[in-house]
C-alpha cells in the first residue's frame, strides 16, 4: 500500500499531464487501504484525491474527500 501511495504522489507531483492516472492510483490506494484496515492510508488517499479533484475544478468533491480524511483522523485520535 505504501508503494502505491508513493507512486500516486510521484505522478501527481511530477507528471502534470497525468491527473487521470493519479486519480486512478489514489482510488486504488483507497481500496487497498480499506481492504487491509489501514485507516491512516485511507486518510492519505482521500487527501491525495482531494488535491487531484480540486485541480480539476471540482471543489465539492475535494471538500468531501477532505471531510472524510478529517473524520478518519478524528476516529484514530
Amino acid at each position: 500500500m505504501h508503494a502505491a501511495l508513493a507512486l500516486a504522489d510521484a505522478v501527481r507531483f511530477h507528471d502534470h499531464g497525468a491527473s487521470a492516472r493519479a486519480l486512478r492510483l489514489y482510488r486504488e490506494v483507497l481500496e487497498i487501504a480499506a481492504a487491509i484496515g489501514s485507516r491512516s492510508g485511507e486518510a492519505q488517499a482521500h487527501l491525495g484525491l482531494a488535491e487531484i479533484v480540486i485541480a480539476g475544478g471540482d471543489p465539492a468533491a475535494a471538500y468531501a474527500h477532505v471531510a472524510r480524511a478529517i473524520e478518519i483522523c478524528r476516529e484514530l485520535s
